[in-house]
């Protein structure tokens, strides 16, 4: 190739709106933008008159040159269009004085100057971020920062963390046109004007409540169109008794994580419109219990409740005579989402009476059988039922039809399992067995676990992903089973102590030696492989080789996927690399993130 490349021509010769469209690709990475603009003429006079590819800015308080001189480079190039802002401050050294004080002193000089510049064209902002910024550096930016902002669509704010987390911060815009405001805050509570309230519709909170309970109620009531709030407090924190009265007719999310006791706020909230209450990491208390159930009695319209609680009860939370249960029933007609997980045990008598028509996910932990046999009788549209650690049943429950099931997962005992049956549309199920010293049997229960497994298989024939954790069940036992599941096509083996390479053979292609004997679990195209010990490298490489190659050669097998996790007494680094180079995940350690998304993630 010569000087003058033929491959230059060509790009050269891309016609201005597909170089645009590529360009408009790099317009969130200011760097990569000035770059592209350097590579020859053409390209640099595109993009310079492209007004849209400069409205995306990105500032670094650290970077070299001044701030506002970039900031002005950015803006002279945007024309009109609405600015999408970002501004990122940087971590305060740990130096004592006088590096310290000097670092503050450049982030306030070029804090005010930017603000000058930005001041002036507050009516294009359409979005601004400021990220880690000390607080005294945004009261100086928001004193210039004055005036209308009728563009701004999204406004996120997040102060430098201290020990009080939870400063009083009023916000001196305006906003006179009817747009939805979304806003992000963290370690400061807002103060919005009411004109610049009334647009708010979401609220994203992190803070210190110890500091912050007037202030959330002021903002709150500046807000009466609000639709979704948000409030974490990360360091936990109490809001205390005096709360009052907020009615947000709009308001259709909540959600509460960190405060201990959220039951004032819980009395205080009223909305004709509330569909998703998310509430975690409270502490019960027979007052908390009784504001749960007066929240779900005043808001019928909720479709989508989560309910997670710390692992202890204060002492004094509940009186030493507990008020007589009622007994009447609680119907939510318009739930299809519950979930009560972590220390249940305070709202099993309120569980013994809800009745859920149409729910369609349903999440238990730590609840008795019984009431968890009468929820899912109440429940004639279930499709996921997912439950963990359920407690004892005094006496026989009867059987339990789900035809509607798709996805079952059970973690702990397995007993519930005895009372299911006619699941001809499970296309997951997912079992976590308890299991006792001898790491056979269930606790509680002289069934093997393999007896459950195959009672669960013979009624789901439609089946396309099973997991199996801390499962004792051979290899002939898990083969047996393999082959009643003909449209398996995800398997997930984590922790199973008696599984080994020998499973993998009998997967593999052309193992078997009857002459026109079917491939077992001829659809498998996933397979996730957690620290099971008697499972090599080796033996997965065969597996996924015979695989491979009849794909290629065939069409007759799926290419897998997947992830595997080997114990170290079976990890073979050169396999590793093959494994990999076949389309495998192979994590070097089991802190990998991908560990924790492929375990998470759902089979089907």
């Amino acid at each position: 190739m010569t000087s003058s490349s033929p491959s230059r021509d060509y790009v050269s010769a891309l016609p201005e709106d597909v170089l645009l469209e590529l360009f408009s690709a790099y317009s969130e990475d200011n760097a990569s933008l000035i770059c592209a603009s350097h590579v020859c003429r053409l390209w640099r006079e595109l993009i310079h008159g492209t007004p849209v590819l400069w409205k995306m800015m990105s500032l670094n308080m650290m970077a070299s040159g001044a701030p506002n001189v970039r900031a002005a480079y950015w803006l002279d190039r945007a024309g009109e269009h609405p600015l999408t802002i970002t501004i990122l401050f940087p971590e305060e050294p740990e130096e004592e004085q006088p590096p310290r004080r000097k670092a503050r002193n450049v982030m306030h000089r070029r804090t005010t100057e930017l603000a000058m510049l930005l001041c002036r064209h507050m009516g294009r902002w359409q979005s601004l971020s400021i990220e880690n910024i000390p607080v005294a550096n945004l009261l100086g930016f928001l004193d210039i920062c004055r005036g209308e902002t009728p563009q701004l669509a999204t406004l996120d704010i997040q102060i430098v963390e201290d020990e009080r987390s939870s400063y009083p911060i009023a916000i001196p815009f305006g906003m006179q046109v009817e747009t939805k405001i979304k806003t992000t805050f963290a370690h400061c509570i807002p103060l919005f004007s009411s004109s610049f309230g009334l647009r708010v519709r979401s609220i994203d909170l992190s803070i210190n409540v110890d500091y912050a309970t007037q202030s959330l109620l002021n903002l709150l009531n500046t807000c009466p169109n609000l639709e979704s709030l948000d409030i974490y407090a990360h360091y936990g924190g109490l809001m205390g008794d005096t709360v009052y009265p907020v009615s947000h007719s709009h308001l259709t999310v909540l959600a509460i994580r960190g405060i201990k006791d959220i039951q004032g706020i819980l009395n205080s909230i009223t909305s004709s419109s509330l569909r998703k209450l998310d509430l975690d990491d409270f502490c019960w208390s027979q007052d908390m219990v009784d504001s749960f159930e007066g929240i779900l009695q005043r808001h019928p319209s909720l479709t989508d409740v989560s309910i997670r609680a710390v692992n202890h009860v204060p002492a004094g939370a509940f009186p030493n005579t507990p008020p007589p249960p009622s007994t009447e029933p609680l119907t939510l007609a318009n739930m299809v989402w519950f979930s009560v997980q972590r220390n249940t045990s305070p709202l099993h008598p309120l569980c013994r009476r809800v009745i859920l028509p149409h729910v369609k996910e349903l999440y238990l932990s730590a609840i008795p059988s019984d009431i968890v046999h009468r929820m899912v009788a109440s429940s004639p549209h279930l499709t996921t039922l997912s439950l963990d650690e359920l407690g004892p049943t005094s006496s026989a429950l009867p059987m339990l039809p789900i035809p509607t099931l798709t996805r079952l997962q059970i973690e702990g005992t397995l007993d519930f399992l005895s009372y299911i049956h006619n699941i001809p549309n499970l296309l997951s199920l997912e079992l976590a067995p308890s299991t006792n010293g001898a790491n056979m049997l269930e606790f509680g229960t002289s069934r093997p676990f393999v007896t459950f497994l195959q009672q669960m298989l013979g009624q789901s024939h439609r089946l396309r992903g099973l997991s199996l954790k801390n499962a004792f069940i051979s290899d002939a036992e898990l083969i047996s089973c393999s082959d009643s599941l003909p449209m398996l096509e995800v398997l997930a083996v984590d922790s199973c102590p008696s599984i080994s390479d020998a499973f993998l053979r009998a997967l593999a292609v052309g193992h078997s030696s009857n002459a026109g004997e079917t491939q077992r679990l001829p659809r498998l195209r996933e397979i996730r492989l957690f620290n099971n010990p008697l499972i090599s490298s080796g033996g997965v490489l065969r597996l996924l080789t015979s695989r491979s190659a009849l794909a290629s050669d065939t069409n007759s097998a799926i290419r897998m996927r997947g992830i595997v996790l080997f114990d170290r007494l079976y990890n073979n680094e050169r396999n590793n690399e093959a494994i990999r180079s076949l389309g495998m995940i192979v994590p070097f350690h089991e802190d990998d993130l991908d560990v924790y998304r492929w375990q998470s993630r759902e089979l089907v």
